[in-house]
């Protein structure tokens, strides 16, 4: 396999709870933006910050390249000075992510090692991190539409690539004809629930939510297949 699933998936999944993760924060501290970006929403913590340096530090983790650990804060330090020079945010919000970001870091890199100890299913953790996420819409302190509309597009994510990946593995494991029928099944529920989304929701936080759950799919189910394919091709 030309790609590790389990560490990209597992950066993946926590990438997106992060997201969601960020929104909760967000709404706990309610820090406006800058006034002058012109723009609704809150600041502290950082989410760009946050997510990035999730994804990036965990996987080069997962993946054991030091190469990947000496270059990432290099690449990141550009990147948040860039943010903190034009106004988007300030130091104290993009320290606040990177410490937010490390405490999952360190909590989800041994947590997997005991999930992979008792050789649980990756995508189980994505169930679990959606059962979290929808914790946090029910505990959301205000309403927010911005803040509901990261947690909903986390969900929809969590919920595509936690689904695709186990009929992944049972696919790989014994196709049989009740998988057509599940996924057939998903399909049809995908493309009912767009025409309600874009047809009846105002806010489009449903419709928003199916597109990235139908992009958590694509990328569960697609990339490997795709790799299995590129894989065999360079066998041969």
């Amino acid at each position: 396999m030309l790609i590790n699933r389990n560490a990209f998936g597992s950066a993946l999944f926590i990438t997106i709870f992060t997201m969601a993760l960020n929104a909760y924060l967000k709404s706990i501290w309610q820090v406006p933006l800058n006034p002058e970006l012109n723009k609704e929403g809150w600041a502290f913590p950082s989410g760009h910050t946050q997510s990035s340096c999730v994804f990036w530090f965990f996987l080069s983790l997962m993946l054991e390249k030091r190469w990947m650990i000496i270059c990432i804060p290099v690449v990141l330090l550009g990147v948040v000075s860039g943010i903190v020079h034009f106004g988007y945010h300030e130091w104290y919000e993009i320290l606040a992510a990177i410490g937010f970001a490390g405490l999952e870091i360190i909590f989800f890199f041994y947590l997997l090692k005991i999930w992979d100890y008792y050789q649980i299913g990756f995508y189980h953790l994505g169930f679990l991190l959606s059962i979290v996420i929808v914790l946090f819409l029910s505990l959301l302190l205000l309403p927010n539409k911005q803040g509901y509309f990261w947690l909903w597009n986390g969900l929809g994510g969590m919920l595509g690539i936690s689904i695709g990946w186990m009929l992944l593995e049972r696919i790989f494991e014994n196709y049989e004809i009740k998988h057509k029928l599940v996924m057939s099944g998903i399909l049809l529920a995908l493309f009912g629930g767009i025409y309600f989304g874009f047809h009846f929701d105002e806010t489009k936080i449903v419709y928003n939510s199916i597109i990235t759950f139908i992009i958590g799919l694509v990328i569960s189910i697609g990339l490997p297949l795709i790799d299995r394919r590129i894989s065999k091709y360079y066998k041969m």
